[in-house]
C-alpha cells in the first residue's frame, strides 16, 4: 500500500472525486477519481488543503503521508496507559513514543518520499519543505487541537524523514495523549489517527492568520506574525477570502496564509471557536489615571491594595524619580513607563556596593532611636530607600543583565536564552538563604528544633509578608502563616536544599561558551557575567531589604492605630490601614477628631470597597496563554520556565486567598495568579504554573534553582482549574493539561 498521497500540484490524485485544483505556479488538474479505501487517512490539514484547491484558491503543491506509516512505525511498540495519574503512566508514554522513534522505517518509504519530494521540488538541491501534523483529531470543529501536535517548517530535504517522525512523535506526547483521552472520554486513549502533510516552504513578505464569523457581528480579524504590515488591498482580499469560505463551509472560519510577492497564499483551513465576548471590568483604569500606557502590576501586586498602601503608592509617585508613574485605580496598582527619570545612575559593576550601602544606612537608622520613631520620620526614611532601590539599584541590575543578553545574542544567538538560564543559576541571595532556612524549619525531627528553626527564620526574614501590603501582618506578626506555608517533614531534616542539576553546571556552561570567543571577547564575558550575576543577585535582595523597610512602616502606622483605639476613636488598632492616608498622616501629626467625626464609618466603607474590588479585578492585556477545552479536558499554555513534568492535585491559589493560611502538599501542582519571591521558597510543591511573568522572573528563576517543573505567563489557569483537578504539567511542552 502507498504511504503518500499526492494532493496538489503535479501527480495528484482524487481523494473524494475529480476536480482542479491550482497551486503555486499554473492550475493543474487533480486526475481521475482513485478509490484509495477507509485503510488511507491523510488527516485534517491534508483534507482542509485539498478543499482550499478544489474550490480555486492557491494553495501549495503538496503531498500527504498517510496515517498507515503511524501505524506500522508503532505496530511493535508498547500500549499506552489506560490512563496518565501518575508517573508511572508518563513513563509507558515515553517508552511508547521512544519505540516510535526507534522502529525502522517500512521497506520502500524513503523511496517513496524522494518521489514525491522531487515533484514539489524537482532538481532544487536546496529547496525547503514545511512538515506538519495532519492528524485525524484536529482542525475541526468540536477538535481544534491547537498547539498539541507539532510542526516543522523551513526543512532542507536532508531534514525532511527525521521532521515526518518528530510530528508523529509529537502525537505521543502527555499532553496528547490527555487530549486524546478527553475528547474521547474512554478509559484509556487509543493511537491517534497520525498524518503528515508536507508542502513546500512559501517564504513570503508577510504571513499570519485571519478568521470570521458571520454570526458574530463583528469584521473579520485578521493577524500578521512578527508584527508585520500588509495593504488595504491584500486585507480586502483576505476578508473577501474568509466571507466566501465561511459560505462554503456553512461555520465561522480561521485560515493561515503568506503573501508569495504579489500573490496571497493560503496554507490552512479549519473551524474557528470565536472567543466569548470579553469580561468587562469597573476595576480598569479609565480616566481615573489619566493618559499613558497603563498596565495592571499583577505580577507584583494581583490583589487590590488598602488604602495604607494606595497612599504609599501615591506618595512614592509624587516624590521618587523611578522612570515609571505609579496609581491605582479600582482598588489595583497600576504603572506607566514615562515616569520622570532618576536622579542619578551608578555603573552596573557598583550595584553590589550600592545595596550594601544601602542595607548600612537602613540598619543604622533603625539603631538611631532609643524610641519607636514617629511616622513622618518613617517615611521619610522609606522613601529615601525606595527612591534607591527602584530608582538606581534596579535600572543598574537591568543594564547589567541586558549588557549580557546582548553579548550572548552578539555571538550565539538563537541559543542565547537557554544559555542566560544556566549562567544565572546558583547565584547566592536571599532567595537561596530563604530556601535553606524554610527546610531547615520543614525538615526539623522535634518540637524543641522546628521552634529554633522558626526562630532563626523569623530573625533573618520575620518582617516579609505573604503580600505586598502594608496592612497585612508580617510573618513575625503571625508565625501561623509561615508555618501553614512549611509544614513539617522531618525526613528533610539535615538534608541540603534541592538544587537543579543546571544551577550547579554555570561554570561549565560559562566555559563552554568561552571556548571559540577571542581573548578580548572573553575577558568582556567575564566582566559581564560577573556583573550580572550581582545583578541577578541584588534583584533578590532587594525584595528584602524593601520587605523590612515597609515593615517599618507598618510598625509606625500600627503605633497609630493603636494610640487612637485607646482613645476610643477607632474600633481595633488595625483599622488604621483602611483610613485614608492622609487623614492617618494628619491625625499622626497632632491634628484631634472633630466631636462630630466618626472614623468607624469610612473603615467600613474601605473594607466593602475592598472586597468588592476583590471580585472584580481589573481585564488584563491581550497575550500570553489561554485556556483551550475540550470535551472533558482543559490545556493551558503557558511558558517553559523550568523544566520536567508533574502529575498531581491542583490548588489554586487565588488572589482573594493570598491572605489565608494554607498547607500545600509536596505532591501539589501551584496554579496562581502569581507567587511573591518572599513566599516562592516556603512552598514545597510538585509543580508550579503562574499566570504572570517570564522567563527570567522571580518565580521561573526560584523554580530553576530547586528543580520545580513550572510554567509562566498561563493566562486563564485559576479561572480553568479548580482545587483537588486532577493534573499534568508538562513544563517542557508550556502546558497544563486537566486529567479529571
Amino acid at each position: 500500500m502507498s504511504l503518500c498521497v499526492a494532493l496538489t500540484g503535479e501527480g495528484a490524485r482524487a481523494i473524494d472525486g475529480g476536480d482542479s485544483a491550482s497551486s503555486i505556479g499554473e492550475a493543474v488538474t487533480i486526475g481521475e477519481a482513485v478509490s484509495i479505501g477507509e485503510a488511507v487517512s491523510i488527516g485534517g490539514k491534508a483534507r482542509a488543503l485539498l478543499q482550499l484547491a478544489r474550490a480555486g484558491y492557491r494553495v501549495p503543491a503538496a503531498f500527504a503521508v498517510t496515517g498507515e506509516l503511524f501505524r506500522r512505525l508503532r505496530a511493535a511498540g508498547p500500549s499506552l496507559p489506560a490512563a496518565l495519574r501518575d508517573a508511572g503512566n508518563l513513563a509507558e508514554v515515553d517508552r511508547a513514543r521512544d519505540a516510535l522513534i526507534a522502529a525502522a522505517w517500512p521497506p520502500g518509504f524513503l523511496g517513496e518520499l524522494d518521489r514525491h519530494l522531487d515533484r514539489l521540488a524537482p532538481r532544487d538541491a536546496g529547496a525547503r519543505f514545511s512538515v506538519r501534523s495532519s492528524f485525524a483529531g484536529e482542525d475541526r470543529g468540536d477538535a481544534l487541537a491547537a498547539g498539541v501536535y507539532e510542526s516543522v517548517v523551513g526543512v532542507a530535504r536532508a531534514g525532511v524523514p527525521a521532521a515526518i517522525r518528530r510530528v508523529l512523535a509529537s502525537g505521543l506526547s502527555p499532553g496528547a495523549v490527555a487530549y486524546a483521552h478527553a475528547r474521547r472520554g474512554q478509559a484509556g486513549p487509543s493511537d491517534p489517527d497520525a498524518a503528515v502533510l508536507i508542502h513546500g516552504y512559501v517564504d513570503g513578505g508577510a504571513a499570519g492568520s485571519a478568521a470570521f464569523d458571520p454570526a458574530g457581528g463583528q469584521p473579520p480579524v485578521v493577524e500578521v506574525a512578527g508584527g508585520g504590515v500588509i495593504g488595504v488591498g491584500v486585507r480586502a482580499e483576505l476578508e473577501r477570502v474568509l466571507g466566501e469560505l465561511a459560505v462554503r463551509q456553512g461555520h465561522a472560519v480561521e485560515i493561515e496564509w503568506v503573501l508569495a510577492g504579489a500573490q496571497l497564499v493560503l496554507l490552512q483551513l479549519r473551524a474557528y471557536i470565536a472567543p466569548p465576548a470579553p469580561r468587562t471590568s469597573t476595576g480598569g483604569p479609565g480616566a481615573a489615571l489619566g493618559p499613558g500606557a497603563w498596565r495592571w502590576d499583577a505580577a507584583h501586586n494581583p490583589l487590590p491594595l488598602s488604602p495604607a498602601q494606595a497612599g504609599l503608592v501615591a506618595l512614592v509617585d509624587a516624590r521618587c524619580r523611578i522612570g515609571i508613574r505609579q496609581r491605582v485605580a479600582g482598588g489595583y496598582l497600576y504603572s506607566a513607563p514615562d515616569g520622570p527619570a532618576p536622579s542619578r545612575t551608578i555603573d552596573a559593576g557598583a550595584v553590589g556596593g550600592e545595596l550594601a550601602a544601602l542595607i548600612e544606612r537602613f540598619e543604622a537608622w533603625s539603631r538611631a532611636g532609643a524610641l519607636p520613631p514617629p511616622l513622618e520620620e518613617t517615611l521619610a526614611i522609606f522613601l529615601e530607600m525606595y527612591d534607591a532601590i527602584y530608582g538606581v539599584i534596579q535600572p543598574a541590575a537591568r543594564r547589567a543583565t541586558r549588557a549580557l543578553d546582548d553579548f550572548l545574542r552578539q555571538h550565539i544567538g538563537e541559543r542565547s536564552d537557554e544559555v542566560l538560564r544556566s549562567l544565572y543559576a546558583a547565584v547566592p541571595s536571599m532567595a537561596e538563604e530563604r530556601h535553606a532556612r524554610a527546610s531547615e524549619l520543614r525538615g526539623a525531627a522535634s518540637d524543641e528544633a522546628r521552634a529554633a528553626a522558626l526562630a532563626a527564620y523569623l530573625a533573618r526574614f520575620g518582617d516579609e509578608a505573604p503580600v505586598w501590603d502594608v496592612a497585612v501582618p508580617t510573618y513575625r506578626e503571625d508565625p501561623a502563616r509561615l508555618l501553614s506555608l512549611t509544614p513539617a517533614h522531618p525526613t528533610e531534616a539535615g538534608a541540603a536544599p534541592a538544587i537543579s542539576e543546571p544551577s550547579r553546571t554555570w561554570q561549565g556552561a560559562a566555559r563552554e561558551l568561552v571556548e571559540p570567543l577571542s581573548p578580548a571577547e572573553k575577558a568582556t564575558f567575564a566582566t559581564l557575567l560577573a556583573e550580572a550575576r550581582r545583578a541577578r543577585a541584588a534583584g533578590e535582595d532587594d525584595d528584602w531589604l524593601y520587605a523590612r523597610v515597609q515593615a517599618a512602616v507598618r510598625g509606625a502606622l500600627r503605633r497609630e492605630g493603636e494610640r487612637l483605639t485607646a482613645t476610643g476613636v477607632l474600633a481595633a488598632p488595625d483599622d488604621i490601614f483602611w483610613l485614608p492616608f492622609e487623614r492617618v498622616r494628619a491625625l499622626a501629626s497632632g491634628e484631634v477628631p472633630t466631636a462630630r467625626e466618626d472614623l468607624r464609618e469610612p473603615v467600613a466603607t474601605a473594607r466593602a470597597e475592598h472586597a468588592r474590588a476583590l471580585q472584580d479585578p481589573p481585564v488584563t492585556a491581550a497575550g500570553g496563554g489561554s485556556p483551550c477545552a475540550g470535551t472533558g479536558g482543559v490545556v493551558i499554555r503557558g511558558q517553559r520556565a523550568s523544566g520536567g513534568r508533574a502529575i498531581g492535585r491542583a490548588v489554586v491559589h487565588r488572589a482573594a486567598a493570598l491572605g489565608r493560611d494554607r498547607a500545600f502538599d509536596a505532591g501539589a501542582i501551584i496554579v496562581a495568579a502569581t507567587l511573591l519571591p518572599t513566599e516562592l521558597p516556603l512552598l514545597r510543591a510538585a509543580g508550579l504554573v503562574v499566570e504572570t511573568g517570564g522567563v527570567l522572573d522571580h518565580v521561573a528563576a526560584q523554580a530553576r534553582e530547586r528543580g520545580i517543573p513550572a510554567i509562566v505567563g498561563a493566562r486563564g489557569a485559576c479561572a480553568a482549574i479548580s482545587d483537588g483537578d486532577l493534573v499534568l504539567l508538562d513544563a517542557d511542552a508550556g502546558q497544563l493539561i486537566r486529567l479529571g
